[in-house]
């Protein structure tokens, strides 16, 4: 409900969009499909179909294993996976003559759940479809790679902010700052607006705006959100 309604720009935040939008634009430049594949890799966390007692590689990918994805999803991962011949013989159900196919499932709505954020609040995570994670684990790192362009690295940025904070709560020279729901607030009109088009494309590609609560999949909801927490590259994209 909150981000439900599109509100209309002020001057000021159209100006401030714009800028934004420059700058994501230098720093991400052109997409490449190749550099995407060569950063795809198969989530270790629970995703569709495999809860996280069962989220090992082996369980996920085996000879008639089942790979959940949406359409779009699908379509894609099937031109891929038969140009990795490893791969491919990884996932095919071959019958007794030698023929056989990857067996798909398609996935339209996402099952939401909660993990524990604080001790006093919830977070909300979806899980992502098998070739959902692949795939937008590869998108996430093509931005991190980009990322220091900007100053920040995420894989040592965790760390400089403990140590700033630490400092902070005994000098008090600087505080903390954290966006309420940050990650829900990115609707489609926003990214439109602030990422190159064929990178968002890229990134809509096999979105899952339904989702659903528990084992009742026919009572589902619109998420107005253009990311969620469990989609590999919504932390990157933030």
């Amino acid at each position: 409900l909150r981000i439900g309604v599109e509100r209309p720009l002020t001057f000021r935040s159209q100006k401030v969009l714009s800028i934004a939008r420059s700058i994501i634009r230098q720093t991400l430049g052109a997409f490449d499909e190749d550099e995407l594949i060569s950063l795809c890799t198969f989530s270790r966390k629970s995703v569709v179909g495999y809860p996280l007692e069962r989220s090992y590689l082996d369980e996920k990918i085996h000879p008639g294993s089942t790979v959940t994805g949406t359409e779009a999803e699908i379509a894609w991962f099937d031109n891929y996976v038969k140009s990795d011949a490893l791969l491919y013989e990884s996932l095919v159900d071959k019958d007794k003559d030698g023929n056989g196919t990857v067996r798909y499932a398609v996935i339209s709505q996402l099952t939401q759940s909660h993990v524990a954020k604080t001790a006093k609040i919830d977070r909300a995570v979806r899980p992502n479809t098998l070739i959902g994670s692949f795939r937008s684990i590869g998108l996430g790192r093509m931005v991190a790679k980009r990322l220091p362009l900007l100053g920040v690295n995420i894989r040592t940025q965790q760390e400089f902010h403990k140590t700033l904070a630490k400092s902070g709560s005994r000098l008090m020279h600087n505080v903390t700052m954290d966006l309420s729901s940050a990650s829900d607030s990115f609707t489609p009109s926003l990214i439109n607006r602030l990422i190159p088009r064929r990178w968002y494309n890229e990134l809509k590609l096999g979105r899952t705006p339904r989702f659903c609560f528990g084992d009742d999949k026919h009572k589902f909801m619109y998420s107005p959100s253009f990311m969620a927490m469990g989609i590999g590259y919504t932390f990157p994209v933030m």
